[in-house]
């Protein structure tokens, strides 16, 4: 017998009150019979009219037919309600899914990370209380992480071309600990 099914509770951060599901095995007809009702309970507890989810998928492995398409209709009913969803999985499909979801369902936003950590940054910053700098650095978010990589993986090839049979991780390491302390310093 496999072990599947969906776990969900509320959670909070400062005022941003958001949903937590974590999704594993392959999920059935009977997971959504069971889980609809609970969830439109919750749902309903929240006062805010939009609401933050964070979706742990990393041990997710699918749907059953019956269960995609309960899938979708959840989805459906409550996309108005949505004002953020973090997809948190470490699948390639998983980020296609999401890419997908972003094209065809106008729900407020939705993001794939493979961090638990960066979706709940994520769901937990409320852009309407930022700055003007700090919503330019969250709205440009991708761009200096993929800046903040090259940079990494640079720093990596010169180092790997430098040291002879360098081990990649642990120059990854070291070169994240010198990035940490000069910033820092600054």
């Amino acid at each position: 017998m496999q072990n599947h099914g969906i776990t969900m509770g509320l959670n909070s951060f400062g005022d941003i009150v958001f949903l937590e599901m974590k999704i594993f095995g392959k999920l059935t007809h009977n997971d959504y019979k069971t889980i609809t009702p609970m969830l439109d309970s919750m749902i309903n507890a929240i006062e805010d009219s939009k609401i933050n989810v964070l979706i742990d998928a990393r041990n997710f492995e699918g749907w059953e037919l019956q269960a995609a398409w309960d899938d979708f209709q959840l989805g459906i009913k409550n996309m108005f309600r949505f004002s953020k969803i973090a997809v948190v999985g470490n699948k390639e499909w998983e980020k296609y899914l999401v890419k997908i979801a972003n094209w065809f369902i106008p729900i407020g936003e939705i993001k794939y990370f493979e961090s638990i950590n960066d979706g709940y940054a994520w769901i937990t910053t409320n852009k309407h209380n930022l700055t003007p700098t700090q919503k330019d650095i969250y709205d440009r978010i991708d761009e200096i992480e993929e800046d903040f990589t090259n940079l990494l993986n640079e720093h990596i090839k010169i180092t790997s071309l430098n040291v002879p049979e360098a081990d990649e991780q642990e120059a990854k390491k070291l070169i994240l600990e010198i990035f940490k302390n000069k910033l820092k310093g600054m």
